[in-house]
């Protein structure tokens, strides 16, 4: 329990706090629930003419002067307060529980974001949007609020068992000992749910990874016709992720019917006892104080069951995302409000760029094999450099290089003839803007992928028109519905190959990078539309270094060097 306690502390950071709230939360809404549900069935037994045994129960006796009618609206009062009080209760404790889960989804992101380059493509993106998605939630469901609940019924537990114990010993005897069965019953499947619960992350992870791929293969999917074949794939592994999802429910819901099945014995043990001991003239009474108790006690117990089990199942998806948080997290604790970083480009150190060179340059992404050996290449200020080569000769390893993605094994990078740890350098990241085959658009507008990060109030509308000019974008603009508006689609799908190449060269310009590196910028286009983006290149080459791998020859008629792998 302390370790569960530590992760909970670690996890929840700067918001510790709500661990309290949702704990005092908890405990009162199961109080409230007991005195409202005893004040009730109290109150009724004064419709039956008959003298109240024990003296703690003296108050009975004012409440039956009052008459039948007086009786019932006391009753409804009473019933609809408890209502009223357990609906507010239980809206603070979800827009707690949820508005954190929120703040950690969204921190998580920021992390993942924040991560070194070097681990670009080590971890699969399904892996990410399982964890920020679904392991995020079941930190909640699995964590947060199984911890609170099960601090809140202990705490319940013992004081309806103290007022048990004063009413009598033996029934407060009986209960601990069905308090050891529960205890003991929920042990023994517990380490069977931990397994299942490794298992669910496990094949949960799986299904996004088929349906992200099913969902990225269209349209070539209909074209090919692969729709029953992604079917059957996703039929598959959801049919796996069932069966361990079928197991864990059965293995959640044993224990809680075992609880029933001992409550029920209980009250037939203790009817007997009473009989036994020459107490038959109390069982009315003892059975109303005893009935109440377990009808709050069960559900304390199945929740107290329902706390543990789950702490069990989902601590496979916990411990993956403490481990995220202690990896790729900003600091040793968590502070979950992030400010704006945004600020414009200070290039410091990089300022005056005018070369970069590479040194005998090694790199390989396994331990005794280098897929690029002792690269020099020196790059100028304000030329087109293009990098060719046979497909599996290191290109887009070279200029992940250049990029500082990636950092040599050995050899020197070198800016302005000084040696330079790019790798490392902010400002380096400031200075480059590094484009893939398939470039990043944002599912949204044109303003939204230009100026991507830029508050709204902080636009500068000047380089807006200029980044968009220069880049040749202008009459794509001018064209949309909306203009600078348009909605582009997920994944830039209303735009053609030609102009989302546009729309990353105004994203590029209006960040004011230095340097473009691209990675087969006209894969995507025919051979008129590569020839008008190539031209436009040596046109933008003036106030920009430019490094490209293109598969093209005729992109060695644009280019100031080219560089053969």
């Amino acid at each position: 329990m302390i370790e569960i306690f530590n992760k909970v502390k670690y996890i929840l950071g700067n918001k510790f706090y709500i661990i309290f709230i949702l704990i005092i939360n908890s405990f009162f809404i199961r109080i409230l629930d007991l005195i409202g549900i005893a004040s009730v069935v109290a109150i009724c037994t004064t419709f039956i003419e008959t003298k109240i045994n024990n003296q703690s129960l003296s108050f009975l006796d004012k409440i039956s002067f009052l008459s039948i009618n007086q009786r019932l609206f006391f009753i409804f009062f009473i019933v609809l307060l408890r209502l009223l009080v357990l609906i507010i209760l239980k809206f603070i404790s979800y827009k707690i529980i949820f508005k954190f889960i929120t703040e950690l989804r969204s921190y998580l992101i920021y992390c993942y974001l924040q991560r070194p380059l070097s681990t670009i493509n080590k971890i699969s993106s399904s892996y990410f949007i399982q964890s920020v998605y679904e392991s995020a939630g079941k930190v909640n469901t699995n964590l947060i609020q199984p911890f609170s609940n099960l601090i809140a019924d202990v705490l319940f537990s013992l004081i309806v068992f103290l007022v048990l114990g004063l009413y009598d010993a033996t029934l407060l005897i009986m209960l601990l000992a069905f308090s050891l069965t529960t205890y003991f019953s929920q042990k023994a499947i517990s380490r069977f749910l931990s397994r299942t619960g490794k298992n669910d992350t496990l094949q949960s992870q799986k299904v996004i990874a088929v349906i992200k791929e099913a969902i990225y293969s269209y349209p070539e999917s209909k074209i090919k016709k692969l729709s029953y074949y992604f079917y059957k794939k996703t039929l598959a592994f959801s049919k796996k992720l069932t069966t361990v999802r079928v197991n864990g429910a059965l293995q959640k819901f044993i224990p809680s019917i075992l609880i029933e099945s001992i409550m029920l014995i209980s009250i037939v043990i203790y009817t007997f006892y009473l009989v036994k001991v020459g107490k038959s003239n109390l069982i009315p009474e003892a059975l109303t104080i005893l009935t109440v108790a377990l009808s709050r006690l069960y559900p304390v117990f199945s929740q107290l069951n329902y706390a543990l089990t789950r702490l069990k199942f989902g601590i496979n998806a916990l411990e993956r995302v403490l481990n995220d948080l202690k990896i790729y997290g900003l600091n040793h604790s968590i502070y979950y409000s992030i400010k704006d970083e945004y600020k414009e480009n200070d290039y410091s150190d990089l300022q005056d760029f005018n070369e970069i060179a590479l040194e005998n340059i090694s790199y390989g992404y396994e331990k005794n094999k280098n897929n690029i050996e002792d690269i020099s290449l020196l790059i100028k200020k304000n030329t087109i450099t293009l990098i060719k080569g046979e497909s599996g000769k290191g290109k887009s390893t070279l200029i992940k290089l250049i990029a500082g993605i990636l950092k040599p094994k050995s050899g020197k990078i070198l800016i302005n003839g000084k040696e330079n740890k790019i790798y490392e350098n902010k400002n380096w990241f400031q200075v480059i803007s590094y484009v893939q085959q398939d470039p990043f658009i944002l599912d949204g507008t044109i303003l939204e992928n230009i100026c991507i990060g830029v508050p709204k109030n902080s636009i500068n509308k000047d380089l807006l028109n200029y980044s968009i000019k220069t880049s040749q974008f202008e009459e794509v603009v001018s064209s949309c519905k909306g203009g600078i508006n348009f909605y582009v689609g997920e994944n830039g799908d209303l735009l053609s190959g030609g102009q989302k190449q546009r729309l990353v060269l105004a994203r590029f310009l209006y960040y004011n990078s230095k340097i473009l590196i691209m990675d087969e910028p006209t894969s995507s286009l025919d051979a008129d539309m590569a020839r008008s983006f190539f031209k436009l290149l040596k046109l933008l080459k003036k106030e920009i270094t430019i490094i490209m791998i293109s598969h093209r020859e005729e992109a060695g008629n644009y280019a100031d060097q080219i560089f053969e792998l």
